[in-house]
This record gives C-alpha cells, structure tokens and sequence, in this order.
C-alpha cells in the first residue's frame, strides 16, 4: 500500500541491519600492488556474501576543478605518481582541511549507493564499498566519526627495498631505455615523499595513517596477503575459532600498557613475551620513581614531569642548548644578518618552530626524564629476576637509538612494532647487530619486524566470545561463510543522516578555497 512517509520516516531508527554496509579504507606505502590487494579482498568479501564498489580517491580528484596542479593521467608513471600527490597536496593545504579527500569519498559512497539501491539514503544489504587510497591520518578520523565501527582501515605493510625495486620495474615499463640506477632514485623520492611530504602538515603522510588501521597485512607476495586477508575477513565475519595470535595477544598488552603513560609528548608501551607467548614483563614511557618501576595515578608524592614541572624538560633543555649555540656565534661575529640586539632565547624559539622545526636537532632525546616503554620493559625483568635472553619485545612504536642498545645486550631476539620511527638512529648505529624489514628471521642479528594481524584498537572486539560455540548436545558450531555477518551493530539512521550532512557541507569547504566539485 503506498504511504506519503519519507524515506527517513520508514527507517527504524533502531534497527540493526544483520548484512550492514562496511567501508573499508586501503593505507599502502607507494611501491605495494593495489590492485592485487583489492581483487584479493573484493574474493575474501564475495566469499561471505558481501558485494563490493571501489571508490579510487585520485579518481575524485579529477572532479576537482580549480586545481593548480595539472594531473597526468597518461605519460611516464613518475611523472603521474608525483601530479596526483601534489593534487592531493594543494586540495588539503587549500582548504586546510586534512581530511577533505575522504569527504569526498563519502559523497562518493552516496553517489554510488543511489546507482545500487535508487536513493543515496537507502543503504544497501551485504555491500562494502573499498576506498582506495587512504594517504593521511585526518582521512582515517573523519570515515570513523563518520561510520563508527563499520569502518575498516587496512594498512599493507612490504620492506622498502622490495617495494623500490617493484616501483622501479613498474617505472621502467613507461620510460623504456632509461637508466636503472637513475629509475631506482626516482623511486625512492616518490616513496620517501608518500611516507611524509617534508615541511607540509597537510602534504602526503602514510606514515601518520599507517599506525591507525584495524588490521595489518603482509602484502610481499600473493600467498600471504592472501592468507593475512582472509583470516581478518573471517574474525571480523565472527569465526569464533580463530584465535589471536602470539603477536596480536603481545601487542595488545604493549597497546593497554600505553595507556599508563602521562608523557607529556606521546603513549608508547612494551611488553617483553618468551617465544611461546607467556608476557614476562611491561613497560611504559613515563617517569622512574625511588624504588623501581613508573610513577602510577595516585602516588604520593606524584613526580611525573605534568605535575612536577608543569611542561617537558627535555623541550626547554634543547632549547636552551640551541639558545647557548647561537650566542657563541652571535659573539663571534658569525649571526651577521641578526640583530646584534635580539635576544638569543628568541631567536631560538623562531627557529625551532619555523625553519628548523622537525630538524634532527629537535629529536635529540637525551635530557628527557621519561623511562622509555622498552627501556621499562626491560628494567620491569631486570628488577624481578626474570631472564630476557631469546625473547620477543612487542612495542606500539619503533624503537629509538637509545633503547636499540638495551634490546640488544639483553639478549632479545625478536621486536615487533607497529608505528614507525623514521628519525630512530637504530638501523645506522647498530646494523652489526639488528636487521630491520626482514621477512625471514635472521638466527645472529635482533630481528626488527612490523607488526600483522588485528590491531589492539580492534583486539577485544573481534576476539570476544559472541554468541554460542557449541550445540545443545554440545557439538562444536563450525563457522559457515555462507551465512556469516559481521561483528559490526549499526543503526541505519545514524551514519546515513552524518553522511548526508558531509556531503551537503563539501561545496562550502572547496568554495572557501577557490574549488568545486563536479561529481
């Protein structure tokens, strides 16, 4: 019987849909082959009944008009690669808005839900739209504030050296006769500038948006991305029987650990484990303490650095170094354009927030107070008796130069991170003895692995006993694909009214700048 109800009248706004719709967000360092990711991933959601629609974001960036930047949708790869990053680059610095790609990408899902269904605002059953690529941390915060659980960042991890060797071989297709040394370098600037476009907050930044995916896979090779994507899909399709792992439940303790911290800068947290998995030892970066271990809420007295100092003494130590450096060759007639009057605290200050900010100087880590998470780790064992000869140390970020040398005289074989440390002095200092983006574990070196598998963000979500495991006679129910749904609760109302306001406020965010959007 027709009614005159709208369309957001005849939606329940507590109905829980038992085949949502999921989006999942791609994050791959350039030099990984995306296109046999998502095929793969696009088998694993078919397999569990799930329909997908690619939505490519360097896509919408052609639909963005008043761009600067000429985009080279044909001619050498380079030079291609390099015109959709500075595209990308000039939207986000334009409008200042980090995240504005995966803004569009959520009109995107619109546009292309109502080919699907005849309405932008009637979500389909069992669809997953796959949005490729993800290149900024802002991206990955605004699609969650905008779906909430029922999105789903994966981030694909390969070593570097196989990933500028693939992009060299690729480069090499479209500039036929060119140098491969020459090739090999122009690889390697791509990615270093994919990783993080130097001296732009809003350019290219895997490496921010890297670290914040539900789920981490290995795609060297098609054999294992294979095996990395199909058993996510499977957990997250509520396959009760698949476990965590060793490395999921040891990174899962080193996230929680994190959340200790009162550091002034970041949370970092390290769990020491044996080769079976057992955690011996924890550590996070916080202030040491008379008598072992870290300052935890509601010691008295309370000696951390917020409640002691009130700011970060090893800011106001560089600080002060680099103010003491510039006096010296103030007075040695070598600051000759300067101001012999302006004051060197200053001048330091300028510097260090405006031509020098993110130089190695500003990384020195030496007069800080904090215990560093694996250094906490370690000293957690040391103090306890507990030996660390062959164990494994699972730390939410990669360990700095200072902390290399404690894993290393303690005997520990194995670390596995999640967030990079680019400015970590780790591999140069002590290649003798640690071996960095190996596959394979090396039996004479300290084997510096990234982290695969769930996320500790998404652990006790997808690791959770949901529903019943066995039969009333007590007979095991076995996991079917046929009839699996996601381990996802969404109410159909909510993302779809916030999805509709974004899309609604783009024109607004690209006017601003001078843009439109022809979509």
């Amino acid at each position: 019987m027709p009614t005159n109800t709208s369309l957001s009248e005849q939606i329940d706004p507590f109905k829980v849909e038992p085949g949502p719709e999921l989006v999942f967000g791609i994050v791959a360092p350039l030099g990984i082959d995306l296109n046999q990711m998502i095929k793969i991933l696009r088998d694993e959601l078919q397999r569990v009944g799930y329909q997908s629609t690619l939505i490519r974001l360097s896509d919408l960036l052609n639909e963005v008009q008043g761009l600067n930047t000429k985009l080279k949708k044909k001619g050498p790869e380079d030079e291609r690669i390099r015109s959709y990053m500075k595209a990308g680059t000039e939207v986000r610095s334009r409008t200042e808005v980090g995240g504005i790609l995966a803004r569009l990408a959520v009109a995107a899902i619109q546009r292309e839900r109502e080919k699907i269904t005849g309405s932008a605002t009637r979500p389909d059953t069992r669809r997953a739209f796959i949005l490729r690529s993800l290149k900024h941390r802002d991206e990955i915060q605004d699609l969650r504030d905008v779906y909430g659980d029922g999105f789903i960042s994966i981030s694909a991890y390969a070593p570097k050296q196989k990933r500028e060797w693939d992009l060299t071989n690729l480069l090499a297709k479209s500039k036929p006769g060119t140098d491969k040394a020459k090739l090999k370098t122009i690889a390697a600037n791509l990615i270093e500038t994919d990783e993080a476009e130097e001296g732009k907050a809003l350019g290219q930044n895997v490496e921010g948006a890297f670290p914040l995916a539900d789920c981490f896979v290995e795609a060297s090779n098609r054999k294992s991305l294979r095996e990395n994507l199909r058993r996510f899909i499977e957990i997250l399709f509520g396959n009760h029987f698949l476990t965590p792992s060793r490395d999921e439940f040891g990174m899962y303790q080193a996230a929680a650990t994190a959340r200790r911290s009162a550091d002034l800068s970041r949370q970092v947290g390290a769990a020491l484990a044996t080769k079976e998995g057992e955690i011996i030892a924890l550590g996070c970066n916080d202030t040491p303490k008379s008598g072992g271990g870290v300052y935890w809420s509601g010691d008295e007295p309370d000696g951390r650095d917020f409640e002691l100092f009130g700011h970060d003494p090893s800011e106001q130590a560089k600080r002060e170094i680099f103010a003491e450096t510039l006096e010296r060759l103030k007075e040695a007639g070598l600051l000759k354009k300067q101001s012999p009057k302006r004051d060197s605290g200053k001048l330091a200050d300028d510097l260090l927030s405006g031509q020098l900010k993110g130089a190695q100087i500003t990384s020195l880590l030496e007069f800080g107070r904090v215990l560093h998470a694996e250094m906490g780790a370690i000293t957690d064992a040391a103090r306890r008796g507990v030996r660390t000869m062959d164990t494994v140390l699972y730390c939410t970020a990669f360990p700095c130069h200072l902390c290399a040398r404690l894993i290393i005289a303690s005997g520990i074989t194995r670390v596995v991170f999640i967030e990079p440390y680019p400015k970590s002095k780790t591999q140069n200092l002590y290649s003798d003895s640690v071996i960095v983006d190996k596959l394979d574990l090396v039996d004479d070196k300290v084997n510096f692995q990234a982290f695969v598998g769930v996320a500790p963000q998404r652990y006790d979500q997808l690791f959770r006993m949901n529903g019943k495991r066995k039969k009333q006679g007590g007979e095991a129910i076995h996991w079917e694909s046929s009839d699996a749904s996601p381990r996802v609760r969404r109410f159909q109302a909510t993302y779809i009214s916030i999805e509709t306001n974004v899309a609604a406020a783009i024109p607004n965010w690209l006017q601003g700048a001078g843009l439109s959007w022809e979509k």
